[in-house]
């Protein structure tokens, strides 16, 4: 589901940001996510992802800017509202389930301001949202990984928030489930129609839940938009190795159109960088010939180092001007450390 302006705002953050001691670990962040719109926030460790979600949970107080929810303060300018009164849900990556308590407990956990038949009610609704409605009286033990995901889930839902925030909610799962999972969870929220916000490592987490994506350096949003769009027009080199690894081209501008050292691009692909115009290509995008096959407009270079990556070897390869490119071969290819090869885009032609 993509962000429309024609959907209500439901996060608007402007200008947030957090100290922790002389770090700072938030800087002038802003940010709106959309009724029905999840944002993944994307970064390494210590890039602020976890400080900003904390800061809109209401767990620590911003030094700076301010924070709404649902057209209502709740940080900045003197105010900080309570997390448990900020309708906000969180679902953390450990589920932080109570284990003396049961499912349907852990589920009813923040309804205290319904009656008992309401709070009853409103817990068997939730376990039948998540498909759980025959675990009710299980314990937290009972439950396997994705089971107890889908209960901090519904514990979050229950209480009808106006966002949901998602911290690394698959990290703690085996990479069989995790996947499941994250349809499950998608779903959900496609269901209920809330805005979330989710920190990530993950770009296949990021990407399975995320209408968009938000990538984070130095306590600083990068860029924000749409996967696709962030995946073809990366702002810098930074975004461009969310997506994994990218071999980064300078382009010459000629009479006949742009070039780089693989050969010809078309106009679309030319980024406008800081450091000039360049061009990305992916190993998958590199085609690697043996020496005697290759044209003569192709580049030569030699293969500096050989990775396996489980569907193909991926290549090293130093070219004569000393840029490294990166090619993907069959596994089974015997091209090895030193081979001497030519290189082109995948799409040239002789």
């Amino acid at each position: 589901m993509s962000a429309s302006v024609d959907r209500p705002v439901v996060v608007r953050a402007r200008n947030v940001s957090k100290r922790h001691g002389a770090t700072e670990a938030v800087a002038d962040m802003s940010l709106d996510v959309h009724a029905g719109e999840v944002v993944a926030l994307l970064g390494p460790s210590g890039c602020g992802k976890s400080t900003f979600l904390a800061s809109i949970a209401g767990l620590v107080r911003i030094d700076g800017g301010t924070i709404d929810l649902a057209d209502r303060r709740v940080s900045g300018n003197g105010v900080h509202v309570a997390p448990q009164d900020r309708r906000v849900g969180v679902v953390f990556q450990d589920h932080a389930l109570f284990p003396h308590k049961t499912v349907a407990d852990n589920v009813g956990f923040g309804l205290h301001a319904l009656t008992r038949a309401e709070r009853r009610s409103r817990v068997g609704d939730m376990l039948d949202l998540v498909q759980l409605a025959d675990k009710g009286q299980r314990y937290p033990h009972e439950l396997s990984g994705g089971e107890s995901q889908r209960v901090a889930l519904a514990r979050a839902l229950a209480p009808s928030p106006d966002v949901i925030l998602l911290d690394e909610p698959f990290a703690s799962l085996d990479p069989m489930l995790r996947s499941d999972v994250r349809d499950e969870v998608r779903s959900l929220l496609n269901l209920v129609g809330a805005a979330a916000v989710m920190v990530s490592h993950d770009i296949d987490d990021a990407l399975a839940l995320g209408d968009r994506l938000a990538v984070l350096r130095s306590g600083r949003i990068v860029q924000v938009d749409s996967p696709e769009e962030i995946h073809d027009r990366p702002l810098d080199e930074h975004v461009a190795r969310i997506f994994g690894p990218v071999t980064v081209l300078p382009v010459r501008v000629t009479a006949e159109g742009p070039v780089t050292a693989l050969g010809a691009v078309a106009s679309s692909a030319v980024l406008a960088w800081a450091q000039g115009p360049v061009s990305l290509t992916r190993p998958h995008g590199v085609e690697v010939l043996v020496d005697s096959i290759g044209s003569t407009g192709d580049a030569v270079g030699t293969v500096r180092a050989r990775h396996f990556v489980g569907h193909a070897a991926r290549l090293v390869i130093s070219l004569a001007d000393g840029l490294e490119v990166l090619g993907d071969v069959p596994a089974n290819s015997v091209l090895d450390i030193g081979a001497q090869v030519r290189v082109r885009h995948r799409n040239a032609q002789d």
